[in-house]
């Protein structure tokens, strides 16, 4: 019967450590990065651990919809807002164009890495419509 005990507990504890030991949330962030982090207007994004705060402030959006045949591809600009700690803000232009998807920000580089929704008629998309998905990394 020993065994099994054993045998059980050394499960347990597999189990455990596979599932990272416990409910860490799931907004929370690594405290090393890289970080994840989805705008959308009105709902800043908070890294606490290093003290970023993040706010969606415009989307230009010239993407070709689904819908149509373009010439041009077309691209979404995201107009973001970052502070640290109280710093003095800066504003990040970031595009879905080759080349133009990061900025660096405090020893930080910020990549877009996705606009969505993506327009699938000429009909506007509202600004509180998008979602903005980053990726920061520490430079």
């Amino acid at each position: 019967m020993a065994p099994l005990k054993i045998l059980a507990a050394a499960l347990s504890c597999v189990a455990l450590v596979a599932c990272g030991g416990g409910d860490s949330g799931p907004n929370q962030q690594p405290s090393s990065g890289p970080f994840a982090v989805t705008l959308q207007s009105g709902a800043p994004a908070v890294i606490a651990s290093e003290g970023l705060s993040l706010t969606l402030t415009a989307v230009d959006d010239s993407r070709c919809p689904a819908a149509a045949i373009c010439v041009w591809a077309g691209e979404a600009v995201a107009r973001i807002g970052i502070v640290q700690n109280g710093q003095a803000p800066a504003s990040l232009s970031l595009s879905t164009a080759p080349d133009k998807g990061t900025a660096s920000y405090r020893g930080y580089r910020v990549n877009l890495v996705g606009v969505e929704p993506y327009p699938v008629t000429t009909t506007p998309i509202l600004l509180d419509q998008y979602r903005i998905n980053l990726r920061i990394d520490k430079s």
